[in-house]
């Protein structure tokens, strides 16, 4: 084994150790007896919302990455392409293969690497961009309201970490390819005004949704507990910056620390709020694996 294959396998074990122990804390904090008392008290109404939700955000990132792709690949075929990579990221614990496999999975559908990469790199800088503006946005309120209140979260700090990571994956995207010419020119394709304000609506509404979801699914475990749509919106987007930031595949424990924290600067207890964040992301990947699982059979049956 190289000292290239040994780094890359202790880097995947020590992000895996992280993730794992940032789970375990917010377990901790939430208690077993309170999470099986909530489990038993689950409010159904709340439930099939959450799922609502995320059956949204999953449709608005199809649709998004439909729109960057500039091709005739139906909406299906990209749904399933979408939720596969998305299982893949958490399988192998290395980021960023859930992308690669994204790249493969469409070059089997005779898509050039270089257009659904080109599409890649714009979904980074869609989502960045709109995180980044909410999160910043938030801050600007926070501090005109009150000057004490910018302690709600690191948000300069992570402000300029957030943008240095993006800087250098865009850099680093764009320096994998063999024909950069190429990805050029289906760069340039992609990012027609067009297709990028109807990727930029659909980004919105990818982020909207999955806020909507995480604050469902806070209802789900206790209604009036001072739940808040608009903090779950800073958690969501926050999370996604922290998780891009920490280089940890999905951000797992990293997003859902982050989720609680933001959610728990209002009234809502923090001890539920990490397990209402836990909840969230087990029912994510539950609903994703479930619709592949039926796509999949629908297919075999077909052929």
């Amino acid at each position: 084994m190289s000292y290239r294959q040994r780094a890359f396998q202790v880097l995947r074990y020590a992000l895996l150790t992280l993730s794992v122990s940032l789970l375990l804390y917010l377990i901790v904090q939430a208690g077993v007896d309170e999470i099986l008392l909530r489990l038993s008290e689950v409010h159904i109404g709340w439930l099939l919302l959450t799922f609502a939700c995320m059956w949204g955000n999953l449709c608005s990132a199809a649709l998004r990455y439909q729109c960057l792709l500039a091709t005739r690949v139906s909406f299906l075929r990209v749904l399933e392409v979408i939720m596969a990579s998305f299982l893949l990221n958490y399988a192998s614990m290395v980021q960023g293969l859930g992308l690669g496999a994204k790249v493969g999975m469409l070059k089997a559908r005779q898509i050039p690497v270089s257009q659904s990469s080109a599409g890649i790199w714009l979904e980074v800088c869609l989502d960045v961009l709109i995180c980044s503006s909410i999160v910043t946005l938030f801050l600007l309120v926070a501090v005109e309201r009150d000057s004490n209140s910018g302690n709600i979260f690191i948000i300069p700090l992570l402000f300029v970490l957030a943008a240095s990571v993006a800087i250098a994956i865009i850099y680093n995207l764009s320096g994998r390819f063999e024909l950069i010419g190429n990805f050029l020119i289906a760069l340039r394709e992609v990012a027609s005004l067009d297709r990028l304000s109807r990727a930029l609506i659909f980004t919105v509404g990818n982020w909207v949704t999955a806020a909507a979801g995480l604050y469902c699914m806070l209802n789900t475990l206790q209604t009036n507990a001072g739940a808040e749509l608009g903090l779950s919106l800073l958690a969501m987007t926050s999370g996604f910056l922290t998780g891009l930031i920490s280089m940890v595949p999905g951000g797992i424990g990293v997003r859902e620390l982050t989720w609680s924290y933001v959610v728990s600067r209002g009234a809502y207890p923090f001890e539920l709020a990490g397990l209402a964040a836990i909840l969230y992301r087990i029912l994510t990947i539950f609903l994703v694996s479930l619709t592949l699982a039926v796509t999949t059979l629908r297919e075999s049956r077909e052929s």
